[in-house]
């Protein structure tokens, strides 16, 4: 019988699987009357009023002046250049398709980790890393016109690699604060940079349907707010490596949504992608576990 930790631990995650698999429909969706612009501050928008309110009850404390500077790094590439260009990528490829190269973003950790951090990869991860390189291949070939690969790939790397560079620069700050008051400064620094398209929103605003609107304010309530409350939670009570694996199946529930929703599927060539580039993620992030048991079969 499941205790209730337990089975409270699987809702929280099964909703966080459908709010950020769901993120990538209702993006496809907001495209339909938005800029990619437009929507990314619209989403952002709402998300840091949301966390303004929630913050006024839980009063966090305000970050250290000499950490400003690196929280505006972070807020610009974990939020603004992150989904700017992940906007962008889906106005050329599906929804299923901008998750799963998304979805391998441990790689880019991984090499930027050996460079920034000095963390030093082993040959298992090499090779986890040159499997997802090909399966990122396969899904730009897949979503593209024969062997040429969709500009849309591009931009979504470039939204992995800033994710990921933020992933990593954010570890000094881990140690000081909070979940919460890291999420909190995130989103409203992101914001910050997006103010920048404020003209745009405001004409597109005008112009946009219902349904457009609906699903910005969706992005921006749910996968945008009320989601990364969930996970700074969660990272206050479980170690990230102990949650973190199954969000390799987000691609598998972006798909079905989008399909369900937008009559939407990647090629069966993206979706051969998908599954190599994922099996090379799982290597990198067992790189370890793998080699330790490699080199005890061989002793034996």
């Amino acid at each position: 019988m499941i205790n209730k930790d337990k089975l409270s631990l699987i809702l929280i995650i099964t909703f966080l699987l459908f709010a950020w698999a769901s993120a990538y429909t209702a993006i496809q969706i907001g495209l339909q009357g938005f800029s990619p612009e437009s929507l990314a501050l619209m989403r952002f928008f709402i998300a840091s009023i949301i966390l303004g309110v929630y913050v006024l009850f839980k009063k966090i404390s305000p970050p250290d002046i000499k950490d400003v500077p690196l929280l505006f790094v972070c807020g610009f590439m974990g939020i603004s250049l992150y989904h700017l260009t992940l906007n962008w990528g889906q106005t050329f490829i599906t929804a299923g398709s901008a998750s799963m190269i998304l979805d391998s973003y441990p790689i880019f950790v991984a090499i930027l980790s050996s460079f920034i951090l000095k963390e030093s990869i082993n040959f298992v991860k090499w090779l986890g890393i040159i499997v997802s390189f090909l399966g990122i291949i396969l899904i730009g070939i897949g979503e593209g016109a024969g062997v040429v690969i969709s500009p849309g790939v591009l931009f979504v790397l470039v939204s992995t690699i800033s994710l990921s560079l933020f992933d990593v620069i954010q570890k000094k700050l881990l140690k000081k604060y909070t979940p919460l008051e890291l999420t909190s400064y995130f989103i409203w620094s992101g914001t910050f940079f997006l103010m920048f398209f404020s003209g745009s929103l405001i004409k597109d605003f005008k112009t946009a349907s219902v349904l457009s609107i609906s699903s910005v304010i969706y992005l921006g309530v749910i996968p945008g707010a009320v989601a990364y409350l969930v996970w700074s939670k969660l990272l206050s009570k479980y170690p990230i490596t102990n949650i973190s694996t199954v969000f390799y199946i987000v691609p598998v529930f972006a798909i079905l949504i989008a399909f369900v929703c937008l009559n939407e599927i990647p090629s069966f060539i993206s979706i051969v992608g998908g599954m190599i580039a994922l099996s090379g993620v799982v290597v990198v992030n067992y790189a370890d576990k793998i080699k330790s048991r490699f080199f005890c079969a061989k002793k034996s």
